[in-house]
């Protein structure tokens, strides 16, 4: 079960204080004493940081997830509410004031916009030179890393390869407002998809039924647990409006917040480069690990759809990075904005939107009763 609340602090909690307050007054005397070259605007934010993440973790005392150790999620949780913190002062700054803010972390950040990433879209004559340079390039290995970082986190096969191919052909539609996203045929849907994608999210999934539990979306109950005579049963999603609505927020989110980043990446002037976009990464990859078994755990029980504290911190982020991208958008895209995107992709998009409103609506409200062997009853899952 979740950890609860106690009253008063026990032999180990004042192990716990201890151990906390010590570490964060030698890392103030070592950052003060030693000789750190850098901003000083760096180093006083970043050693506020540090007080304020030692600070969760002796408030915070409700842990979702106990392993590796719940400090570590409590951590996570900590940076990323500085980092939404951060985003909103960014959002009320004037637009070369909020790019500055991350110069002084990374010089190379909100100079000038930033310059085209390699156009993979350039030649696409399907040879042995093209395809060797393309998978030579290191974003070719960090794509497949980030699809098995995202089997992680949906831990379901049908779901990623949905998010799979609603991100490809989100790309195809918008690369005339984000030109990296111009890639050839072949690269697109057989060194993306059939390649890359498909290898990280099996690596994932073989991960995920090795060390930690599947989910099933589309049936609420443990797939390891399903009797056999229950595999041709319509799927619970289809038989309730409120299942149906959290698998399509699930689903949705992942491409929308992978879309985000590239657009947050292009209006804050970030080169590729830079190791603000990893950070940028983590500070939204690891509140997914715990925040979205938090809205499975909960719609496992309940059969109610409900955001958790860590889905509801990294969802103001989401909408926070948004909101920025759209702000600084005036002098980052294309002058005719979204208008460039073709008027067949925004008439597909836009039917395939009222189809899923029409069937959304004739889906019976109400909830679905808990299938019996969920996984959620366990609460503390990886």
């Amino acid at each position: 079960m979740m950890g609860s609340v106690t009253g008063g602090m026990g032999l180990r909690d004042s192990s716990w204080a201890a151990s906390v307050i010590t570490g964060a007054v030698l890392s103030s005397l070592v950052w003060y004493f030693g000789d750190w070259s850098g901003s000083p605007v760096v180093c006083s934010l970043f050693m506020a940081s540090v007080v304020f993440i030692s600070i969760w973790l002796l408030l915070v005392r409700e842990d979702f997830f106990c392993w590796p150790h719940p400090a570590l999620w409590r951590v996570v949780m900590a940076a990323s509410i500085l980092y939404s913190m951060l985003l909103t002062c960014m959002f009320w700054l004037p637009p070369k004031q909020a790019r500055m803010v991350l110069n002084f972390v990374d010089p190379s950040v909100g100079i000038s916009p930033a310059p085209h990433e390699k156009g993979y879209g350039e030649n696409c004559a399907l040879t042995f030179g093209n395809v060797r340079d393309i998978v030579n390039d290191v974003f070719f290995l960090a794509h497949l890393l980030g699809w098995c970082f995202k089997a992680l986190i949906m831990r379901n096969r049908s779901v990623l390869w949905i998010q799979s191919i609603t991100f490809e052909l989100i790309e195809e539609s918008v690369k005339s407002v984000l030109p990296n996203f111009n890639e050839c045929w072949w690269d697109r849907w057989v060194l993306d998809v059939l390649l890359c994608n498909f290898v990280g999210m099996e690596i994932g999934l073989f991960l995920i039924n090795r060390f930690a539990e599947p989910f099933n979306w589309f049936t609420l109950t443990h797939e390891r647990a399903r009797p056999p005579h229950e595999e041709s049963r319509v799927p619970s999603f289809l038989t309730s409006r409120e299942h149906f609505l959290t698998v399509c927020f699930v689903v949705g989110i992942g491409p929308l917040v992978d879309l985000i980043n590239f657009l947050l990446k292009a209006a804050l002037f970030i080169p590729a480069e830079s190791p603000l976009v990893l950070c940028n990464l983590l500070l939204v990859g690891l509140p997914c690990l715990v925040g979205v078994p938090e809205i499975y755990a909960t719609l496992s029980v309940s059969g109610h759809f409900r955001i958790g504290s860590q889905g509801a911190v990294l969802l103001y982020s989401v909408l926070m990075e948004l909101a920025l991208s759209w702000k600084l958008s005036s002098d980052t895209f294309p002058a005719n904005g979204l208008k460039s995107i073709p008027v067949v992709a925004r008439a597909l998009w836009t039917l395939a939107l009222l189809l899923l409103l029409g069937f959304t609506a004739m889906l019976p409200f109400g909830r679905n009763e808990p299938v019996p062997g969920s996984i959620a009853k366990k609460r503390k899952v990886f």
